[in-house]
């Protein structure tokens, strides 16, 4: 090998180490009607994302006629069945394509998640066909974390069947009472009850879904929502503006909307608009999430975690520990 290979090869192998010494995040999305091809045209933008590292989980998420055998078959032509989770719901929120004619073609939409790097997921899933429902399905998949969940590190992302109402709020109820109050825990209902989720790359029905992350990064998040509709920009605003520091780029943008509040901007001709709004504050980051049936985050920052409707619920994750 020549001096000039060997210098190439030494720069390559610094460029590789040191993106993947960091957490990995890239998003692809489709609204091809086939499911099959949706899946795989998704999980290969997601996958070009990395760079060439290993996923080490995919979060997807659907719309309801997407949610199929053939959706899974189409991401697993690119990624292992068994890393792939997520539920479906009214609308993935993710690149542009989804809201170039206002909405329409969310019907179709496909966004995939992938995650690779110096970023460790731990996923575990419930069922809440259990005795004691929502709060008991919340205390059990507290008790599956315990073990790796330190207070106040990384994240924590839920989904599932957990609808508005006492559902999701029974649901961070039962987690809180085993993993305390201080949660980062943010995420949605998929859709109405009885929608479909997707745990190891199967999918199931009446089962929530909670993964935590956790890496060198830390988490910001903050709900807004209710209030008069013509508000419902400036309430999207006011969580981004909460939620983004100016002196960091944030590695991954997590949003979740309500199904609701999508069906009035859609109406009032400003679903785009919102979407601009996100794209704003989230900046070169990866822009991921879900229009659901339930909302989990915070009121304010640091605050207690809990479920409701009818809000946008942000989370950011940025490089480091939280400044004291």
């Amino acid at each position: 090998m020549n001096l000039h290979a060997a210098r190439l090869t030494v720069l390559a192998v610094s460029f590789a180490f040191s993106l993947w010494g960091a957490p990995l995040f890239s998003v692809g999305d489709s609204t091809l009607a086939n499911a099959a091809a949706a899946g795989e045209a998704a999980a290969l933008e997601a996958a070009a994302g990395l760079k060439g590292a290993e996923a080490k989980i995919v979060v997807v998420f659907s719309a309801r006629k997407q949610m199929t055998p053939a959706l899974i078959e189409g991401l697993a032509r690119v990624f292992p069945k068994e890393r792939i989770y997520g539920c479906e719901g009214y609308s993935p929120l993710s690149t542009d394509t989804n809201f170039a004619d206002q909405g329409h073609n969310a019907q179709r939409a496909v966004s995939a998640l992938a995650m690779a790097g110096d970023v460790t997921p731990l996923p575990v899933s419930e069922t809440t066909k259990i005795e004691g429902k929502w709060l008991a399905c919340g205390r059990s998949l507290g008790k599956k974390l315990k073990e790796q969940y330190e207070p106040g590190k990384g994240v924590m992302l839920t989904f599932g069947d957990q609808h508005v109402g006492a559902n999701n709020r029974d649901l961070v109820n039962g987690l809180r009472e085993v993993l305390g109050d201080k949660l980062p825990l943010v995420g949605a209902a998929a859709g109405t009850s009885g929608a479909k989720e997707i745990v190891a790359g199967k999918i199931v029905t009446a089962t929530n879904v909670v993964i935590l992350l956790k890496g060198d990064f830390h988490v910001r998040s903050m709900m807004r929502g209710a209030g008069d509709k013509k508000e419902f920009l400036l309430r999207t605003t006011e969580a981004f503006g909460a939620v983004f520091d100016a002196k960091q780029n944030a590695l991954l943008t997590l949003v979740f909307d309500c199904g609701g509040r999508r069906g009035v901007l859609f109406d009032q001709k400003r679903l785009a608009e919102e979407y601009g709004v996100m794209k704003t504050f989230a900046g070169d980051s990866p822009l991921f999430g879900l229009y659901g049936g339930g909302e989990v985050g915070c009121a304010k920052l640091g605050a207690t975690p809990t479920g409701v409707g009818y809000h946008v619920s942000v989370a950011a994750l940025l490089p480091g520990a939280a400044p004291e």
